[in-house]
């Protein structure tokens, strides 16, 4: 992360968040008196989502930068912009979606 290159960013941070948040919810649903098995094992799965994403930012976000740096005169830049740009879009969307659904849980 404190590397002077554009990726993984904060994308993958946001990614590493969600899943320490999951982490820690199923770890508090394990402690729990109450029988909380169900919420433990959907936070498991939140954590692993949110990592995979992680991942997946990175991946998304090269992209985007190699798209970029087609040259300007390539037939297909403005396409494979768009396109990289629009899976880049996807993967913040998701961890949005898995920090709600790990604030959320119980």
């Amino acid at each position: 992360m404190a590397a002077r290159e554009p990726a993984p960013g904060g994308g993958a941070v946001a990614g590493v968040t969600v899943a320490a948040a999951a982490g820690l919810v199923g770890m508090a649903a394990r402690f729990a008196d109450a029988d909380l098995a169900s919420v433990a094992a959907r936070a498991d799965e939140l954590r692993s989502d949110a990592l995979s994403l992680a991942d997946q930012d990175t991946t998304c976000y090269t992209a985007v930068l190699a798209a970029f740096r087609l040259p300007e005169n390539a037939p297909d830049r403005a396409e494979r912009i768009a396109d990289a740009l629009g899976h880049a879009a996807d993967v913040p969307l998701a961890l949005v979606e898995r920090g709600r659904d790990v604030a959320t849980l119980g």
